[in-house]
C-alpha cells in the first residue's frame, strides 16, 4: 500500500504537467486498425518432425505442416492456437508436441490453452477426426512415448503400452513383460515392438501375443535402425559406453573410441550407419561405419549443420530415400534485448551429410529477431538469415543465400552492417559489413553478442564484459569498457542518439551520458522509476522519451503501473507526459514482459511492451488507449517506421503493417468459434460456421488486395470460391457491433 500512496503523490505532484491520467482495461480493447500480414519473411521453429515415403510433417509453434516434395513446399494442415506458455522469449522445454505418421496415416497429439488434443487423420493430414486419449485407473494418460506401425498406434507411459487398432477409437493396454522400472522404454521397427528396462529387453512380433527376451549390458536407452540395435549404457562417475547389436539376438558390442557418449542420432542409408553426437561433444563431424565392419570413424568431410557441443536435448536425424534431415528446437535469447541466437530449424542434406542446406524456406511462420529501416528498404533479422522489402512492395527477399541466424542489422558510414552466426560452423556470432548494400559481405570482428549500436560518430558492439567503439576513418575497434564507470553487463551502450548524447546504465541502475562518443560519462538525471527492468529509453518526434513500467499487486488487483516522461531540455529535466495501469490476471503471469519500441508518425504514437500489446497515443503520450492485445501485438519484439506506415516484428508470427494515418477500422483478433472449412482449400467450396450472423466478409491476398467480398452472412454457409491463385488468403469476419476476425486460409490446387 505504501507504494501505491507514492505513486498517488507523485501524480498529484505533476498534475499541472499532464493530461487526465488513464486506466486501461484489458477485457475491453480494440485491436489495430488494417493490420495486415506482409507475407513473410519465412522461418519456421520445428518441435517434432515424422517422414514416410512420400511426405514430411513438421510439427511447428503455430501449425503442422505437410510437404510432398523434399522440403521444397509446404502446406499448412493444422492451425495450433500458441499457448500462454509460448508468450515470453523462451521456447519452453515442456512443450512436448507430438507428430507420428506411417504411410496415410497420421497422428497429432498437443496441447494448448483449451486442453490436450489427440487428433487422427488416415488421408495424409487432409482432413482430422478427433480421438480420445487412453484412460488409466480413471485419469486421461496425455503424454508418453508415441509409436505407430501397420496396425497400431501406441503409447508407452511407464511399464504400461496402451494400443490401439483401430486409428485411437478405443484403447487397450498390456504390461511391459519386465519386473525392474528403471531406464524403461518402447520403439517399433516396423511391426516389431521392442520395450525394455536397464537389465532385459523384449521382442513382440505378434502384437503382444508373446515376448521374445534377452539380456542387456546395462544398457538406458536403445535405438533400433535398419535391423541395427544402437544403445547407451551407464557405467557411473559419469562414464558411459556406446554398444550396438548387429541384429536381433547378435551380441552387443561395445565401441571404445566412443566412450562417454551420452546421446545420439542414428541414420542407416545402405552400406553405411551414420551417428551423430547430440550432447557434449567436441566436433561437428559425424562418425561413419560400414554395416559389415561397424567400425566407427570420424569423417572430416560429413558434417552436421548444428554443433553438438551445446546441450541439443529437442534435435533429431531422420532418413527418407536417401536424403537426411535434421531439425532442431535449441535457442538462446540474450537478456534484456530478446533478439535470439536461433540455429534454423530444419537442415536437408542429399549426400549423406557433406553438404546441408536450409528447407524451411516456404513455411510462412518466421522466427524474427529484429527490424530496420534503411533509406527505400526495411530489413529483417530472421532466424534464417537476412531479408529485406522495398517500399511500395510487400514481398520480402533473402539477401545473398539463405544463411546463418541473424540477430541484428545497422548502417554506419556507407556500410551496413549485421551480426549472424559463423557460416562454416555455426559456432560464433560474427561481425559482417557490406559496402554494396549487402551483395556481398566482409567478415570484420568474432562473437558480438549483442544488437549493434550506430550513432553519427561511430559504431558499438559489446562482447562478454567489453564495450567496443570504432570511428569512420578507422579499421579497428577500440576496448572503451574502462571509461565507463560501474557498466552494467546487461545494459551495454544503448540504442539511443539524442543531441550527440549516447546513454548506458551502471551497476546500481544509474543512468550515465557521454557527449564525446564513450571517452567519459557523466550522471544524467533519471525519472521516478529509475532501476525496473520494464523500461525503454528512446528518442520520439525529436525527444527524449522514457516509459518505465512495474508490477504491483493488492487484495483487490494485479496490474502494471507505467509511466511516460519527455526530457526538457530548457529546464533540463523530466516532465512527467502520463502514467496507466494495466490489469491482468494471476493466469497471465508466464509472459516475459519488456517494452519493445516506442515510435511515431503522422502525429500518432505507438507503443509496443512484449506480454501485454500495442497502445496508441494521438496527443503527443499524454493518453494512451490498448489497441491490440492479440498473439501478434504480445510477441512484438521490435516496431518501426517506414514507407507511410508501423512495421511490427512479432516473433512468432512474422512482420504485420499498419498504414500511419489509420485510426477509424477496429479489427479484434479472438478465437470465438468461427470454423472455416476445409483449410487448405481446393479453390471450390468454403464453409464457414458461426455462433453469430455476419455483416460482412471479405477475403484479402498476401499483397493486401480485396479479392472477395459478401455479406450479410448467417451461418452455416457455403461461399463459392472464384478462381484464385494458390496460396494464402485472410479472410476477415465482421459481426453487427463492428468488431472483425480474421483467420488464414491456403488455397492449394
Amino acid at each position: 500500500m505504501a507504494a501505491i500512496h507514492s505513486i498517488l503523490h507523485k501524480i498529484g505532484r505533476f498534475r499541472a504537467h499532464v493530461a487526465l491520467c488513464i486506466s486501461l482495461c484489458a477485457a475491453t480493447t480494440p485491436a489495430l486498425s488494417q493490420m495486415s500480414f506482409t507475407g513473410g519473411p519465412p522461418g519456421v521453429q520445428a518441435v517434432d518432425m515424422a517422414l514416410t515415403d512420400s511426405a514430411i510433417y513438421v510439427a511447428s509453434l503455430l501449425g503442422l505442416y505437410r510437404s510432398e516434395d523434399f522440403g521444397l513446399n509446404w502446406s499448412k494442415l493444422r492451425d495450433i492456437p500458441l499457448h500462454r506458455s509460448l508468450q515470453g522469449t523462451e521456447l519452453p522445454l515442456q512443450v512436448k508436441w507430438t507428430v507420428k505418421a506411417r504411410h496415410n496415416k497420421v497422428l497429432f497429439a498437443y496441447y494448448d490453452d483449451a486442453g490436450y488434443h489427440l487428433l487422427v487423420s488416415l488421408d495424409r493430414g487432409n482432413s482430422w477426426t478427433s480421438r480420445s486419449y487412453p484412460v488409466f485407473n480413471n485419469q486421461p494418460v496425455h503424454w508418453g512415448q508415441w509409436e505407430m506401425t501397420d496396425s497400431l498406434i501406441l503409447l508407452q507411459s511407464g511399464k504400461r503400452i496402451f494400443h490401439s487398432a483401430n486409428n485411437a477409437a478405443s484403447w487397450s493396454s498390456n504390461l511391459m513383460p519386465l519386473e525392474s522400472e528403471t531406464d524403461l522404454g518402447m520403439t517399433t521397427d516396423g511391426n516389431q515392438i521392442y520395450c525394455w528396462n536397464r537389465d532385459s529387453i523384449f521382442l513382440s512380433s505378434d502384437y503382444f501375443q508373446t515376448w521374445e527376451g534377452a539380456a542387456l549390458p546395462g544398457i538406458r536407452s536403445i535405438k533400433v535402425k535398419e535391423g541395427f540395435l544402437f544403445g547407451i549404457s551407464a557405467e557411473g562417475n559419469g562414464v558411459t559406453n556406446f554398444w550396438m547389436a548387429r541384429s536381433w539376438g547378435a551380441p552387443w558390442e561395445i565401441k571404445p573410441n566412443l566412450q562417454y557418449l551420452r546421446q545420439f542420432e542414428v541414420a542407416v542409408t545402405g552400406d553405411t550407419i551414420l551417428l551423430w553426437p547430440t550432447f557434449n561433444w567436441e566436433s561437428d563431424r559425424l562418425w561413419v561405419a560400414d554395416t559389415v565392419l561397424a567400425a566407427f570413424t570420424r569423417d572430416a568431410a560429413r558434417r552436421t549443420p548444428v554443433i553438438g557441443e551445446f546441450s541439443l536435448f529437442h534435435t533429431r536425424l531422420l532418413h527418407q530415400s536417401g536424403r537426411l534431415f535434421i531439425y532442431s528446437r535449441y535457442r538462446i535469447f540474450f537478456a534484456p534485448y530478446g533478439h535470439a541466437f536461433s540455429y534454423p530449424s530444419l537442415w536437408h542434406s542429399d549426400n549423406s551429410g557433406r553438404r546441408w542446406t536450409v528447407r524451411e524456406n516456404t513455411i510462412e511462420e518466421p522466427l524474427i529477431n529484429g527490424l530496420f529501416p534503411d533509406g527505400d528498404r526495411i530489413w529483417a533479422a530472421t532466424s534464417s538469415g537476412l531479408y529485406y522489402q522495398i517500399a511500395g512492395q510487400n514481398e520480402w527477399r533473402p539477401n545473398d543465400t539463405i544463411g546463418p541466424a541473424t540477430f541484428s542489422v545497422t548502417r554506419f558510414g556507407n556500410r551496413l552492417w549485421k551480426t549472424t552466426l559463423q557460416t562454416d560452423s555455426l559456432e560464433f556470432i560474427v561481425l559482417y559489413n557490406s559496402d554494396n548494400d549487402g551483395n556481398t559481405w566482409n567478415a570484420d570482428f568474432g562473437a558480438a553478442n549483442y544488437p549493434l549500436v550506430s550513432t553519427p560518430e561511430a559504431l558499438y558492439q559489446y562482447l562478454g564484459n567489453v564495450i567496443y567503439r570504432r570511428f569512420h576513418d578507422e579499421n579497428s575497434w577500440e576496448d572503451i569498457s574502462d571509461n565507463v564507470p560501474g557498466a552494467f553487463v546487461s545494459f551495454p551502450v544503448l540504442d539511443v542518439y539524442y543531441n550527440g548524447r549516447i546513454f548506458t546504465y551502471s551497476d546500481q541502475g544509474a543512468l550515465l551520458s557521454s557527449t564525446d562518443a564513450g571517452e567519459q560519462w557523466q550522471p544524467f538525471p533519471f525519472p521516478t522509476f529509475s532501476y525496473t527492468p520494464l523500461r525503454l529509453l528512446t528518442v520520439v518526434d525529436g525527444s527524449l522519451v522514457f516509459v518505465g513500467g512495474r508490477e504491483y499487486s493488492s487484495q483487490q488487483a494485479l496490474a502494471f503501473q507505467f509511466e511516460v516522461y519527455r526530457w526538457h531540455d530548457p529546464s533540463g529535466a523530466w516532465m512527467l507526459l502520463s502514467n496507466f495501469t494495466i490489469p491482468y490476471t494471476s493466469a497471465e503471469t508466464n509472459y516475459h514482459r519488456k517494452i519493445t519500441g516506442l515510435v511515431a508518425h503522422a502525429g500518432k504514437w505507438l507503443l509496443a511492451i512484449r506480454g501485454i500489446g500495442i497502445l496508441e497515443s494521438t496527443n503527443g503520450g499524454m493518453n494512451w488507449n490498448m489497441v491490440a492485445n492479440d498473439d501478434v501485438a504480445r510477441n512484438a519484439v521490435s516496431i518501426k517506421v517506414f514507407d507511410n506506415s508501423f512495421y511490427v516484428a512479432s516473433q512468432f508470427f512474422g512482420v504485420w503493417k499498419i498504414p500511419g494515418g489509420t485510426v477509424a477500422q477496429r479489427e479484434v483478433f479472438v478465437k470465438s468459434g468461427v470454423r472455416l472449412f476445409p483449410n487448405p482449400n481446393d479453390g471450390s467450396i468454403l464453409h464457414l460456421d458461426a455462433p453469430y450472423p455476419l455483416e460482412r466478409l471479405w477475403v484479402v491476398d498476401l499483397n493486401g488486395r480485396v479479392v472477395f467480398e459478401s455479406g450479410p452472412i448467417y451461418p452455416p454457409a457455403a461461399l463459392t470460391l472464384p478462381e484464385w491463385k494458390p496460396g494464402a488468403y485472410f479472410v476477415k469476419m465482421q459481426n453487427k457491433q463492428g468488431n472483425m476476425e480474421v483467420r488464414k486460409i491456403l488455397v492449394v490446387r
